[in-house]
């Protein structure tokens, strides 16, 4: 069962309660690609959304979800970011998403995450030039 995941997937509009769960063959990730063990994903309203009204680019069994967060298992050529590097990301709506065990994404739509302990949560910096938030004290050089 090493090559396989579970995904909740999209047949048809209605609500997320809808989605069914899949055992899937697990994705390999192509060139610039990485592979992504998800540990949380969100529930966004774009996903509500999406899964209410459907979409023409989605197929039955696709698995929505757009954001996530986890480990990278594997990298496609061309991929500078190391295996074991715990990431967050925002996926394409038009790609499988992040409802489920394993996520494949384009290696430029992942970040990587402050923290290295499994069981704390990624943290986001803000950019020391926002005029928004002052930089988080912890990121400060």
């Amino acid at each position: 069962m090493q090559n396989c995941m579970q995904a909740w997937t999209w047949a048809e509009p209605g609500q997320p309660t809808d989605l069914i769960l899949r055992h899937l063959e697990r994705p390999q990730p192509q060139a610039g690609e990485v592979l992504i063990e998800n540990h949380a994903v969100g529930l966004n309203p774009v996903d509500w959304k999406f899964i209410d009204w459907g979409h023409p680019r989605w197929p039955d069994g696709h698995i929505p979800g757009v954001d996530g967060a986890g480990l990278v298992i594997a990298t496609g050529a061309g991929v500078a970011l190391p295996v074991g590097s715990r990431v967050a990301y925002h996926q394409s709506l038009f790609r499988d998403g992040s409802f489920a065990s394993h996520s494949v994404l384009a290696a430029d739509m992942v970040m990587r995450c402050w923290r290295t302990s499994r069981s704390s949560a990624c943290k986001v910096c803000r950019c020391r030039h926002s005029p928004l938030m002052p930089y988080p004290r912890h990121c400060r050089r």
